[in-house]
């Protein structure tokens, strides 16, 4: 809402009617399972990626008749194309992980407990938990002992939510009288509270910065096979969308109080990391940041695995050689790790913006895996299913409405959040 200087009534209409498309699409990714599993056998059922199912769409019944070797050369041949994009979001988002922590962790040892020195800077603290505790992480090979701590990030979700309301209806940074905006407190805030753009109704181009950060916060669609697997034995596409529905509800419902608490509460001087603007002397917002942090920590090997296995199939779909051989080479994992991590770090060190990156994830790959590839996938699974007069196809090609929809809100979104971040500089400047 900042950045786009979006009015509080359009912002919280972007929020619904995304979380409703993305929802509607992620139930497409159900269903396409569903089609998908059901062409097969039983174990072909619980063993749809989503790499599959972009097989199967962009396949012919020629394929079904092949001999083994041929499927998995026809397969390679196309499976690369979502595998990079599973590889570049899961890169995209490592960078994310990895400033956030700086940001976060910055703040605290800076901020709360007063160390000014080289080691808590942002640039060395994110170079720090990356050699110290990011990489021992991320080498584990087996991530299901920490299954937990997906209870610890979501308890660490609901309590920042919490705190954020709490605060923006207790009067703390209240312009004039909020006790962290007084004189002798106002020394620990990054920026103070800043209405001056401030409206109900406002609404404008810039306001696609704001659906490209949506289009990242609605990102669940290349697991949807995973959580489709999930559900079986008794799964059913209509299980799925309902299931989809109630999800995204939750979501949109987070994500539109939580907006506008941090908006109400700073307006225009809302950084791109909410997080950083309350007060250093802020005990709510201390417990807030380190919860955060903790739970990117434990998070964050969960993304890399996904970043290993999508380049991993990417060159071995591409037939890079020696490279696909080199990155699939079990011998060869602690090389593998060390040098995407230090890759991500250093490109976390140089993101100053964290918003900016964020801005540029979400119209890249939100309107990528939300809005184009899933209608693409179901209505070519079912025209090759039931062919291209079938009422079925018939009835789903509205669906690719949505993929014009994408590339429009991709390509101007990534235009605008450039062009806000080079604003924000030359100001600065």
């Amino acid at each position: 809402m900042a950045q786009s200087q979006t009015g509080y009534l359009p912002s919280i209409l972007i929020v619904l009617v995304l979380a409703t498309v993305a929802s509607h699409t992620f139930g497409l990714v159900g269903k396409s399972c569903a089609l998908v599993g059901g062409s097969g056998s039983g174990q072909q059922q619980h063993n749809t990626e989503f790499k599959d199912l972009w097989t199967y769409a962009f396949g012919s019944d020629d394929d079904d008749r092949k001999t083994s070797s041929q499927a998995t050369k026809t397969k390679k041949n196309s499976a690369w194309i979502v595998d990079s994009m599973v590889f570049l979001q899961c890169f995209l988002v490592s960078i994310i992980y990895g400033g956030l922590l700086g940001d976060v962790f910055t703040t605290l040892l800076r901020g709360t407990l007063g160390i000014e020195t080289w080691y808590t800077t942002r640039s060395s603290l994110i170079v720090l938990l990356s050699t110290t505790v990011l990489l021992p992480l991320t080498l584990i090979r087996d991530l299901s002992a920490l299954g937990f701590t997906s209870i610890l990030g979501l308890c660490a979700v609901l309590y920042t939510v919490g705190f954020i309301i709490y605060r923006a209806l207790d009067g703390s940074y209240t312009l004039g009288s909020g006790k962290f905006i007084l004189a002798r407190s106002a020394a620990s805030l990054t920026a103070l509270p800043n209405f001056t753009t401030t409206s109900p109704w406002n609404l404008n181009w810039n306001s696609l910065v704001l659906v490209s950060n949506l289009g990242l916060a609605f990102i669940a669609h290349y697991n949807g096979p995973s959580y489709w697997k999930s559900l079986q034995p008794r799964a059913t596409s209509e299980k799925f969308c309902t299931i989809s529905k109630f999800a995204y509800t939750i979501l949109a419902v987070l994500y539109v109080v939580t907006m506008i608490a941090g908006y109400a509460t700073f307006g225009d001087a809302s950084l791109g990391n909410i997080l950083l603007n309350y007060s250093s002397n802020d005990t709510l917002a201390l417990f807030g940041r380190l919860a955060t942090g903790l739970s990117i920590i434990f998070g964050f090997p969960l993304i890399a695995v996904g970043c290993r296995e999508g380049i991993k199939n990417t060159l071995a779909a591409l037939e890079i050689q020696p490279w696909a051989t080199a990155v699939n080479n079990p011998n060869n994992h602690a090389r593998l790790v060390v040098c995407l991590l230090t890759i991500t770090t250093f490109l976390s060190v140089i993101a100053k913006d964290i918003g900016l990156v964020v801005g540029l994830t979400g119209a890249l790959m939100g309107s990528a895996l939300v809005y184009i590839c899933p209608p693409l996938l179901y209505t070519k699974i079912l025209k090759r299913k039931y062919g291209s007069h079938s009422p079925e196809y018939q009835h789903a090609k509205t669906s690719l409405l949505y993929i014009p929809f994408g590339m429009f809100t991709g390509l101007v979104g990534i235009l605008m959040t450039l062009k806000n971040a080079s604003s924000s500089s030359s100001s600065a400047v």
